[in-house]
């Protein structure tokens, strides 16, 4: 009965020790570009590695049911997946994640000028005249 309950405990071990190498990843990115609105706005800039260190647990952004750490537009389509309204989109996935955190917690930018930077709107959209 004793030997039961070692195995139970070095298999719940390995399995607590596993999922923190899957959650806790040593090669996380420092800093990451989110550049999905490229055409309008300027890449945002978002500190990976400071909010890894700020947030408890990975699984605080990445909330995937398998427990993979992926990115965001791995399951948020952009735009909208037709197929499943349920999901979030990728733009309404990132806007409930970090403006709400940042809400919640009081710290961070809430406002849209915050993170996105418009370009140049005269030069978006225009032609150049052509030449007779």
């Amino acid at each position: 009965m004793r030997s039961m309950a070692v195995i139970f405990g070095i298999c719940v071990a390995i399995l607590i020790c596993g999922r923190a190498i899957v959650v806790l990843p040593q090669d996380a990115p420092e800093v990451i570009s989110l550049d999905t609105l490229s055409k309008r706005y300027e890449p945002v800039t978002f500190p990976h590695m400071l909010h890894v260190d700020v947030i408890e647990s990975c699984e605080e952004c990445h909330h995937a049911p398998s427990g993979e750490i992926s990115a965001c537009s791995e399951c948020h389509k952009t735009p909208l997946d037709p197929e499943n309204r349920s999901k979030l989109g990728l733009k309404g996935a990132y806007h409930l994640q970090c403006v709400g955190c940042h809400q919640d917690s009081q710290s961070g930018p809430t406002r849209c000028t915050d993170c996105h930077q418009r370009k140049d709107v005269k030069s978006i959209g225009t032609r150049k005249p052509q030449a007779r």
